[in-house]
């Protein structure tokens, strides 16, 4: 049976990534349930935790007692008992399903998306698989962060990313369109398990000519697939602030689903380990 696909956040390679930017992470629950893991500062006598996309089985096991602190949890699904007082609306997420066969994945292609990656796929763009080193690929990320300053979105931190390259360096997936020796385009994968996380791409003029980053992102879904990867995680979903970048995320096939409203839970988890993983 095919492991359970797990967010980013909640995976144990993101846990040491954050353990090697310095970051204190623990993992929370009981033992007899999925580990999850949460981020924790501390302020004096307060513990400030943070549990991205967790998916706690009974939330009187994990938010009761242990000692003065908050916990702002984003819950992976709506829960239907929680503790704490919901302040954010809940977000949505783009995610690929990847069991299906590659002709079902075309099949799943929205009209004008497809047509688009047919014209990829029949130009002159060449796609290059490469782990990722930041020694080489540097400039990729500094054009990337150039784009994202333009067009005002928000993703993952190159300091977040170097430190998964190096704890996690089979898992960075570079794939780029190189076109006369020049990258038009690229995009970073992380893989965690059965799923795996777009993390940031960017496209050049010519890249968009070319419709490189739509070639790219179903060679990375091919690719995946064969990996044995279930899940292929877009990202967040703005259908306002964000909308082209909602419609090309939805047209690959991809579904919108809603994650839980945002919580702040007082006091802190009974049970807790600082165990290396």
């Amino acid at each position: 049976m095919s492991e359970t696909p797990r967010p980013l956040q909640q995976s144990v390679t993101y846990a040491r990534a954050l353990r090697r930017m310095g970051r204190e992470v623990i993992r929370i629950g009981p033992s007899c349930a999925p580990c999850q893991f949460a981020i924790v500062r501390r302020a004096g006598p307060l513990r400030l935790a943070y549990l991205p996309r967790g998916a706690v089985p009974d939330w009187r096991d994990v938010f009761c007692g242990g000692g003065p602190g908050l916990c702002l949890v984003i819950p992976d699904t709506a829960p239907t008992d929680a503790p704490g007082c919901p302040f954010l609306t809940p977000q949505h997420v783009a995610e690929l399903d990847l069991g299906p066969d590659t002709e079902a994945l075309w099949n799943g292609l929205h009209g004008k998306w497809r047509n688009r990656l047919r014209r990829g796929l029949e130009g002159p763009v060449v796609v290059v698989q490469e782990r990722f080193d930041l020694a080489r690929h540097a400039g990729l990320l500094g054009r990337e962060e150039a784009q994202r300053k333009q067009r005002s979105y928000r993703t993952w931190p190159r300091s977040f990313l170097t430190a998964f390259a190096a704890t996690s360096p089979d898992d960075t997936i570079l794939l780029r369109a190189v076109l006369g020796g020049e990258t038009v385009a690229f995009v970073l994968l992380l893989v965690h398990g059965t799923a795996a996380t777009y993390a940031v791409g960017w496209s050049g003029p010519t890249g968009r000519s070319h419709q490189a980053h739509t070639r790219l992102l179903w060679e990375a879904a091919l690719h995946l697939r064969a990996r044995g990867v279930i899940r292929f995680d877009l990202g967040p979903v703005d259908s306002e602030a964000g909308a082209p970048r909602a419609r090309f995320k939805l047209g690959c096939g991809a579904k919108a689903r809603p994650l839980g409203p945002t919580l702040l839970v007082p006091r802190f988890p009974l049970a807790f380990s600082a165990g290396a993983v």
